[in-house]
């Protein structure tokens, strides 16, 4: 391979995996917009309720997504038993992070929308993840 072309191909890789990135980020906030639309029908959210509702919802959402960037660290192929244990157990303390987030919304909920669609929205949040995984995984061909 020649210098010109390796130096091309090189260009090649940066622009497919800026493309990547960009790709990745505009993926997500596809999935972002569905998954409000997809709420907001199921939900049937008041306007009153839509305006208090959404900022909550968002602030419990940026809660978990720190958590989640925290269970993401660390590579669990190289680890010794010793590392894996010390891995377990902070991925049981994440759980239970995550579990106390969950109360704490699930109060401010509540006093949002009420005990009904407060467990509504448990459960449709959780039936959209699983749409998305059935559609990605259709798309791998798994």
């Amino acid at each position: 391979m020649t210098i010109k072309n390796y130096i091309i191909a090189m260009a090649l890789l940066l622009v497919v995996g800026a493309a990547t990135g960009q790709d990745r980020r505009e993926a997500r906030d596809r999935v972002e917009s569905r998954k409000i639309a997809y709420l907001s029908d199921k939900l049937d959210l008041t306007s009153a309720e839509a305006q208090v509702f959404w900022p909550l919802y968002n602030e419990y959402r940026q809660e978990l997504k720190g958590l989640h960037e925290e269970k993401e660290k660390g590579d669990r192929a190289e680890m010794t038993d010793a590392e894996a244990q010390v891995h377990l157990d902070k991925m049981l303390t994440l759980q239970q992070s995550a579990l106390d987030i969950k109360k704490k919304y699930q109060d401010k909920m509540v006093s949002t929308i009420g005990a009904k669609k407060t467990m509504m929205l448990w459960r449709h949040d959780r039936k959209f993840k699983e749409e998305i995984i059935r559609e990605a995984r259709k798309k791998r061909g798994s």
